[in-house]
């Protein structure tokens, strides 16, 4: 958990050294499901999104409720435009974080992507009566009204 930790240190002070010690954690470490999840975001923010993707689904498979894992996937299958697996990925974190108004916000996201306004609304609502200062919320609800 050292290497880990120092990785989240690094990746904190925008350090790419970060990197080599979430590798190094997960030589010790190999099923530590944080690591495989912090390592997959360093690589999407370096430009290694198909990495990044190989490190969440590992995640994922060691265990596939794990919520930062499941968003962190959500959004590189939303940059992908990989609407119902990103769909997917934000359900499962919200079946963990059900009171979580970002995540319904980036539920209706994705259900307005795929064309179900009615869900859409749904979501968008949800995250507002959860956060009735949530900006982005009202604005996607508003659109759709």
């Amino acid at each position: 958990k050292i290497y880990a930790t120092m990785g989240n240190v690094l990746a904190q002070k925008g350090e790419r050294q970060c990197e080599y010690y979430y590798r190094e954690s997960l030589k010790l470490k190999p099923n530590y499901t944080m690591a495989w999840t912090n390592l997959g975001l360093v690589l999407l923010n370096t430009d290694r999104p198909k990495e990044a993707e190989d490190c969440y689904r590992q995640a994922l498979s060691i265990k596939p409720d794990h919520v930062n894992a499941n968003i962190n996937m959500a959004h590189l299958c939303r940059l992908q435009k990989r609407w119902k697996e990103a769909l997917s990925h934000f359900i499962l974190a919200s079946s963990k974080r059900p009171n979580d108004p970002v995540l319904c916000y980036y539920i209706g996201i994705m259900y307005q992507e795929i064309g179900n306004w009615k869900k859409a609304e749904m979501e968008f609502d949800t995250a507002v009566s959860l956060n009735p200062h949530y900006p982005e919320a009202h604005l996607a609800l508003g659109k759709l009204l």
